[in-house]
C-alpha cells in the first residue's frame, strides 16, 4: 500500500485510516484504541530521544574545550 504524505506529515487521504479499520475487523473502537496506544509508545519514544539529547548535550557542554 502507498500512502500520500502531506506537508504535515499526515496521509493526504483516508487509505491509512481505512487500513488501521480493517486490521482491527472493522471494530472502530478497537481501531482508536490501537491508534491512542501507538501514540503514547510514540511520546514515550520521543521524551527518551529528547532525554538522551539533553543528556548528550549536557557530557559536551561539561567535557571541558576539545583539543586537536
Amino acid at each position: 500500500m502507498t500512502v500520500a504524505i502531506g506537508e504535515a506529515g499526515m496521509p493526504t487521504d483516508d487509505s491509512l485510516i481505512d487500513e488501521i479499520i480493517k486490521a482491527c475487523n472493522g471494530d472502530l473502537r478497537a481501531a482508536i484504541r490501537s491508534v491512542l496506544a501507538i501514540n503514547e509508545q510514540r511520546r514515550a519514544e520521543l521524551k527518551w530521544l529528547r532525554e538522551s539529547a539533553k543528556a548528550q548535550s549536557s557530557r559536551a557542554a561539561n567535557s571541558g574545550p576539545v583539543i586537536h
